[in-house]
């Protein structure tokens, strides 16, 4: 399997834009927020974000410290 290598320019990204990265359901990625596996941003809006370096440290953490 060939590494990720994250390509947005995007300090934050949606639900969506995080499952759509990681080719997961945005249903997943709630499930992940819940677990604490990934931690949203405290935005000052209801939305939840995620930090780019938030998704690119719970991919290293899911394969072994490598992306």
């Amino acid at each position: 399997m060939e590494p990720l290598k994250l390509v947005y320019y995007k300090l934050f990204l949606s639900v969506r834009e995080t499952a759509d990265l990681l080719n997961v359901s945005t249903k997943k990625v709630y499930l992940l927020l819940k677990k604490g596996e990934l931690h949203d941003a405290n935005m000052l809006d209801s939305r939840k974000s995620i930090s780019a370096d938030e998704i690119r440290n719970y991919v290293k953490r899911k394969n072994g410290g490598t992306i």
